[in-house]
C-alpha cells in the first residue's frame, strides 16, 4: 500500500507541470531529467534491498515516481508531434505492447531470479541496469534531434508560439476531452491497483506457489503485446474509441465478478479477460487525448490525463493497503 502508494502521490500534481514544461520548452530535457529520475529512483530501491532499509527504499520509489509521472507525458508529446493523424493510435499501440512485453517479462522473471540467485535483490538490481540503460537511449534520442538540424529549428519556432501558453486555456478545454479522465480517474486507477497485487491475489486466494503466482499474474500484460497494435490501426481507420473503452469497463467488471465469485476457478480465464480491458482501454483513451485536443496542449493534457490516474491510484493503493492490513 504505503510503497506504491509514494509513487502515486507525487504524481499527483507532477505530470500537470511536466505537461506545461514540454509545451513550452520541449521534450529534449524534460526526457532527459525523467529518464535520470528513473534510474537514480530504481538504483536506490535495489541498493535498499542489500540495506534492508525501507526509508531508502520509500525515497528512491518517490524519486522514480518523479520520473515515471513526466516520462509518460513526454512519450505521449514526442508521438503526438511525429506521428499526427492516422498514424497516431496505431503508434501508440506499439508504445502499449512494448511496455506491456517489459511488465510482462518483469512479472514473470523477477521469482526465478530470485530463486535461482538465492537473493531477491538481484531483481530489482537488473530492473536498475535497463533504467540506465534507457537513460543511453534516450541520449541518443535527443543528440538526434540535434542533428536533424531542419526539424529541431522548425520545433524551436512552434515553441516559440507556444510560450504564449497560459494555464487559464485549460478551462476552455472540450468536454468530451474531460470525459475521458474521468473514465481514467476510475477504470484506469483501478487497473493499476489491480495490477499492483494481482501476484498476491492469485497466490492467497487460489493457493497458487510464489513462482506459479507470479507466471499466473503475468498473463493480464500478454493480451495488450499482441492487440494493442492491431486495435490502434482499427482506431487509425475507422475510430469508435469510446465504444472500445465501454466494452473494457464491461470486461473489467467481468473479471472481478470471476475472481470473487468462483474460487475452485483457475484464476487464467479471469487475468484473460482482465488483460482484454487492459488492452482495450488504455489505448482508445490515451490516443484521444491528442485527437481533441491541438498540438499547442497536447502535453498539458496528457498531464492532466495522467494526474488523474495517478490520484485515483493513490486513494485506491491506500484502501487497499488498509484493507489487506
Amino acid at each position: 500500500g504505503p510503497p506504491q502508494s509514494s509513487v502515486a502521490i507525487v504524481n499527483t500534481i507532477l505530470p500537470v507541470l511536466g505537461g506545461f514544461f514540454v509545451d513550452t520548452f520541449g521534450t529534449g530535457a524534460g526526457s532527459v531529467l525523467a529518464t535520470t529520475l528513473v534510474a537514480a529512483g530504481n538504483i536506490l530501491v535495489a541498493i535498499s534491498t542489500n540495506m534492508r532499509s525501507f526509508p531508502v527504499m520509500v525515497i528512491g520509489r518517490v524519486l522514480y515516481g518523479l520520473g515515471s509521472g513526466s516520462i509518460t507525458v513526454v512519450q505521449g508529446a514526442i508521438l503526438s508531434h511525429w506521428f499526427r493523424g492516422r498514424g497516431l493510435a496505431i503508434t501508440l499501440g506499439l508504445e502499449v505492447a512494448v511496455s506491456r512485453l517489459a511488465s510482462f517479462l518483469s512479472m514473470a522473471t523477477v521469482m526465478p531470479i530470485a530463486i535461482h540467485t538465492g537473493f531477491y535483490g538481484w531483481a530489482f538490481w537488473f530492473t536498475a541496469f535497463l533504467c540506465v540503460l534507457s537513460c543511453v537511449v534516450n541520449a541518443g534520442y535527443v543528440l538526434l534531434l540535434r542533428y536533424l538540424r531542419v526539424e529541431l529549428g522548425l520545433e524551436r519556432r512552434v515553441l516559440a508560439r507556444k510560450k504564449a501558453f497560459h494555464p487559464s486555456a485549460i478551462l476552455r478545454f472540450p468536454m468530451v476531452y474531460w470525459w475521458i479522465v474521468g473514465v481514467t480517474f476510475t477504470l484506469g486507477s483501478a487497473w493499476t491497483t489491480f495490477l499492483h497485487l494481482n501476484t498476491e491475489m492469485v497466490k492467497i486466494r487460489f493457493g497458487r506457489k510464489e513462482d506459479i503466482a507470479a507466471f499466473t499474474a503475468s498473463i493480464s500484460q500478454v493480451l495488450p503485446i499482441f492487440i494493442a497494435p492491431f486495435q490502434g490501426y482499427l482506431h487509425d481507420r475507422y475510430g469508435r474509441r469510446a465504444v472500445t473503452a465501454m466494452w473494457a469497463a464491461l470486461m473489467f467488471v467481468l473479471s472481478m465478478w470471476l475472481f470473487l465469485h468462483y474460487v475452485d476457478m483457475n484464476p487464467l480465464v479471469g487475468m484473460i479477460i482482465f488483460s482484454v480491458s487492459l488492452t482495450f482501454g488504455p489505448v482508445a483513451m490515451f490516443s484521444s487525448v491528442s485527437l481533441v485536443l491541438s498540438k499547442a496542449f497536447v502535453g498539458t493534457g496528457l498531464g492532466i490525463y495522467k494526474a488523474a490516474l495517478h490520484i485515483g491510484t493513490s486513494l485506491l493503493d491506500i484502501l487497499v493497503g488498509v484493507l489487506q492490513d
